[in-house]
């Protein structure tokens, strides 16, 4: 057996569009768009309700948020990083379907 080929990596790749933290966002993310949200403000919504960061443009998902959500999304998303790029890159695939 050949030593130098790496075995295959296991699981989805970071930042899946399907992990559990991509589904509770488009969940927000459409909410908010039924409650004619714009995209920074649902975002500054969501740090005012999670765990802030000293970043500007970051939050982390608090307990109380990922105990509420865990079963909606098929995991636990306590203690993730959410950075507005990723959460806008959401919003604008959300806007293309």
């Amino acid at each position: 057996m050949n030593q130098s080929i790496e075995p295959p990596r296991l699981g989805r790749p970071p930042g899946c569009l399907t992990s559990p933290l991509s589904r509770w966002l488009r969940i927000e993310i459409q909410q908010a768009k039924r409650d004619n949200w714009t995209c920074p403000d649902a975002f500054y919504m969501l740090t005012e309700q999670n765990r802030k960061t000293p970043e500007k443009h970051t939050f982390i998902v608090g307990a109380e948020t990922a105990d509420e959500v865990w079963r909606q999304v098929c995991g636990d998303i306590k203690g993730l990083k959410v950075g507005y790029a990723y959460f806008r890159k959401l919003w604008r695939e959300i806007d293309k379907n």
